[in-house]
C-alpha cells in the first residue's frame, strides 16, 4: 500500500511528483491519477470512520456525557483558533507552481509560528472560558489540548506537496495510523481510569504520532527554518483570504457547539456532539476530496474551454454517492441511534435528520468551492461563509424563539433546524460565483428534491414500522434497503463505470 520513494530535481532539492505502486506508470492519464487518488481518500477515510466509531461506542459505554460535552466544547475552540488565524499554507502550496526548498521551508516556518502562538493563546484563554462555562476543569484541560497546534504546526510540508502531485497514499496511512494510536490511547485509558483524561491523552498522542510519521515515513526532503521574503509574500497574498474565509468558516461552522454550550446542559451539548459527528459523515468525505483531490486536480486544469464539461462529468458520480448516503441519514437517523447507543443518547436522532439535511448543501457547496480556490479567487469562499453567518443570526434565534413557544426540547431543536437552513445560503452564494466558469446547472435542483423526497418519505416509514415494535437494527436494515433501491437508478451507471475500470486495470496488470 505503501508509494515509492519521492524523487527529486536537480539543484533545488524539491520533490517531483512521486507515484505509489497503484500508480500504472507516467504517462497516466490526470483523470486515472485522480481516481485513484479519490480511491485513497475513500479508503482512508471509511478505516478512519471504523475506528472513530468503534471507539466511539466504547467510550459511550465507559464515559458519561458529559465528558463529551467538555470535549465537544474544546475542540470548538481549537477549531475556532486554528481558524482565526488560517493563513492557508496547504492550499497556498498545492495551488502554487513553486516548489524549490526557500518557497516550502518559508511555508514551515510561518506554520511552526503560527502553532506555537496558537498554543500560547488557548493557555490565556482557559481561565476566562472556564468561568464563562462553569468548568472549572477547562484550566488545565485547555492548555493541555492546545499542544495539539503546536504539533500540527511542526508537521512537515511533504504532506501538501505529494497532496499536490496527488500521490495520496502515505497521507492516508499517516491519517489511519495517528487516529488508531489515539482511539487506541482513549479505549485503553477510559478503561483504567472512566474519567475526560481518556479523551484529551488521546487527542495528544495522536497529533504526536502524525508528527512524527509527516518527517520519518514522507518521502523527500526534511524542511528547516527558513526565511525567505518573496515566498513569504507569495503566502500571505493567496493565504490573506484564506484567512478571512477560515475566520468566517469558524464563526459559520463551529459556533454552534460554543452557543449551544450556553443555551442547553453540557450533557445534552454532549448528545448533539454525537448526532452531529454521524450526520456530517458525506460532508465529510466530500470536503476531503473537493481539498485532498479536486482542488488539486482543478488548480492543474481550470484553463481552457473543457473545464465546464470535466467540472460536470467528475462532480456528478461525488453528488450521487453523498446524495445517497445524505438521503440514508435523513431516513434512518433515529433506527442508527436506537440500536449503536444507549437510551442517554436517543435525542441525537433527530439530530442527524436535521444536520444530514444541511449537509447536502454542504456537500454541493464544497466542491463549487474547489473551482473557486483553483482559479485564484478564495474571496467568495469568503463571501459563502459570511452568507451562512448571517443566515445562522437570523435563523438560530427565530428557531429557537418559534421552538421555545412549546418547550425547552424544541427550543434547540428549532435552534438546530436554524443552523443546518443557515447552509444553503453558504451553497447560494458559492454556486452563484463559480457558475460563469461552469457553465448552468445541470443537477443540482433535482438531485435536491431527490435527496429530500427520499430521505422524508423513507423516515415516515421507519416511524410507522417502529410503531409496530420492529427492532431498531431490522428497521436500519429495511431503511438502508429502500433508500438504495430508490437511488439505484441514479447510482447504477456510476458503479458499472467504476467496476469496469476496475477490471480494465486488474487485466492490464495480470497481462
Amino acid at each position: 500500500m505503501d508509494e515509492q520513494p519521492e524523487q527529486t530535481t536537480p539543484g533545488d532539492g524539491a520533490p517531483a511528483a512521486p507515484d505509489g505502486p497503484s500508480d500504472a506508470g507516467a504517462d497516466d492519464g490526470l483523470g486515472k491519477k485522480a481516481l485513484r487518488s479519490g480511491a485513497w481518500v475513500a479508503l482512508g477515510y471509511g478505516g478512519g470512520q471504523i475506528l472513530r466509531f468503534g471507539g466511539n461506542l466504547v467510550l459511550t459505554r465507559l464515559l458519561f456525557e458529559e465528558a463529551f460535552g467538555l470535549m465537544a466544547l474544546i475542540a470548538s475552540v481549537l477549531a475556532g483558533l486554528e481558524l482565526f488565524s488560517d493563513i492557508g499554507v496547504g492550499p497556498s502550496i498545492i495551488q502554487s507552481p513553486r516548489e524549490d526548498r526557500g518557497f516550502l521551508d518559508t511555508a514551515f516556518t510561518m506554520q511552526a509560528g503560527r502553532g506555537l502562538v496558537l498554543w500560547l493563546v488557548g493557555c490565556a484563554l482557559a481561565i476566562p472560558l472556564a468561568n464563562l462555562y462553569e468548568e472549572p476543569s477547562l484550566t488545565w484541560m485547555l492548555p493541555l489540548c492546545a499542544l495539539s497546534a503546536l504539533v500540527n504546526g511542526l508537521s512537515s510540508t511533504k504532506l501538501f506537496t505529494l497532496n499536490r502531485a496527488l500521490s495520496l497514499g502515505r497521507i492516508e496511512v499517516i491519517q489511519i495510523g495517528s487516529q488508531a494510536a489515539g482511539m487506541i490511547t482513549m479505549v485503553v485509558w477510559a478503561l483504567i481510569s472512566p474519567t475526560v483524561v481518556a479523551l484529551v491523552s488521546g487527542t495528544l498522542v495522536s497529533g504526536a504520532v502524525k508528527l512524527v510519521m509527516t518527517h520519518l515515513y514522507l518521502p523527500g526532503a526534511n524542511n528547516r527554518l527558513r526565511w525567505d521574503r518573496e515566498a513569504a509574500k507569495e503566502l500571505i497574498t493567496f493565504g490573506r483570504w484564506i484567512f478571512v474565509s477560515t475566520l468566517l468558516t469558524f464563526l459559520a461552522g463551529q459556533s454552534d457547539r460554543l452557543v449551544f454550550g450556553k443555551l442547553v446542559p453540557m450533557d445534552r451539548l454532549g448528545v448533539y456532539s454525537i448526532g452531529m459527528a454521524l450526520a456530517t459523515l458525506p460532508s465529510d468525505v466530500v470536503a476531503r476530496l473537493a481539498m485532498q483531490v479536486v482542488f488539486p486536480l482543478y488548480s492543474r486544469v481550470h484553463e481552457g474551454e473543457g473545464f465546464g464539461e470535466l467540472f460536470q462529468k467528475s462532480r456528478l458520480p461525488i453528488l450521487v454517492g453523498a446524495g445517497w448516503a445524505c438521503a440514508g441519514l435523513i431516513a434512518g437517523g433515529p433506527a442508527a441511534v436506537e440500536f449503536l447507543y444507549d437510551d442517554r443518547y436517543q435525542a441525537a436522532g433527530w439530530v442527524i435528520q436535521l444536520l444530514a439535511a444541511g449537509a447536502w448543501f454542504t456537500v454541493m457547496g464544497s466542491i463549487y468551492g474547489s473551482v473557486l480556490l483553483a482559479q485564484g479567487t478564495p474571496r467568495y469562499v469568503s463571501m459563502g461563509a459570511a452568507g451562512k453567518l448571517a443566515a445562522m443570526l437570523v435563523l438560530i434565534p427565530a428557531g429557537f424563539y418559534l421552538g421555545g413557544r412549546y418547550d425547552a426540547d424544541w427550543a434547540f431543536a428549532g435552534a438546530v433546524a436554524g443552523f443546518a437552513l443557515a447552509e444553503v445560503a453558504r451553497y447560494l452564494v458559492s454556486m452563484i460565483a463559480a457558475r460563469p466558469r461552469v457553465g448552468r446547472l445541470r443537477y443540482d435542483p433535482w438531485l435536491t428534491v431527490v435527496v429530500l423526497g427520499v430521505g422524508v418519505g423513507v423516515a415516515a416509514l421507519d416511524r410507522f414500522v417502529a410503531g409496530l415494535g420492529v427492532h431498531a437494527l431490522l428497521r436500519g436494515l429495511l431503511v438502508a434497503l429502500v433508500v438504495t433501491l430508490l437511488w439505484a437508478p441514479l447510482g447504477r451507471p456510476h458503479v458499472k463505470v467504476l467496476v469496469e475500470k476496475v477490471r480494465g486495470r486488474l487485466g492490464r496488470r495480470a497481462g
